[in-house]
């Protein structure tokens, strides 16, 4: 029978590793909460957010894209510094605002629609970009803000990783091994279906 699908996994509601992963990612979130909090900074706010956005299920998985993340926000950053820096004094129509989003999305897409080992930087370039030019309703010329912005972000992706990696790290070894147990379980499948079939045609 094909199985039903829909927003939750079949063992959303029994399997530990679940709840542990919902805690682990909201641990860190409130971590960036009350470090902005308690400094008095709410320029950082991104750092919040960004707990949300990078959290990954496993630690191989974090500390794989760990350099995508930060080099993607870099990346972005820079594209958001120089656009404010050099485009958008020369415009201050909403039609404008509009292009230079679009422009920057189209980087981003184009990243993320490319090499499945740079696919996830991607994501990462287009946040950073936004958060720095998108500051309003109309174009950013803060440059303390877009900083702000970034800064939260980095220190997200710090308290995330230290998170994961420190509080009940998950392996990537159940995964793989569940999906060679798959693997093996399908080739005994077509095993017998073949030597079915050639019981049968000898027979005829």
């Amino acid at each position: 029978p094909k199985e039903s699908s829909g927003f939750f996994l079949p063992d959303a509601f029994n399997n530990p590793d679940h709840v542990r992963f919902a805690v682990k990612t909201t641990f860190a979130a409130m971590l960036c909460y009350l470090t902005y909090s308690i400094l008095d900074w709410p320029g950082i706010h991104t750092c919040f957010l960004t707990c949300y956005i990078v959290a990954l299920p496993t630690l191989a998985d974090s500390f794989e894209k760990l350099a995508l993340r930060v080099a993607g926000c870099l990346v972005g950053a820079a594209l958001g510094f120089a656009t404010m820096v050099y485009v958008v004094p020369s415009f201050t129509s909403v039609t404008a605002l509009f292009l230079i989003v679009l422009a920057g999305a189209l980087v981003a897409t184009w990243v993320t629609a490319g090499s499945p080992r740079i696919a996830y930087a991607g994501f990462q370039i287009a946040f950073a970009y936004f958060l720095c030019v998108v500051q309003d309703a109309g174009p950013a010329f803060d440059l303390v803000v877009a900083r702000d912005r970034v800064i939260g972000m980095l220190f997200g992706m710090l308290v995330m990783y230290l998170v994961s990696s420190r509080i009940w790290p998950v392996s990537v070894a159940q995964r793989i091994e569940s999906g060679i147990r798959s693997a093996v379980q399908s080739l005994v499948a077509m095993a017998k279906a073949g030597l079915s079939t050639l019981l049968e045609s000898g027979f005829k």
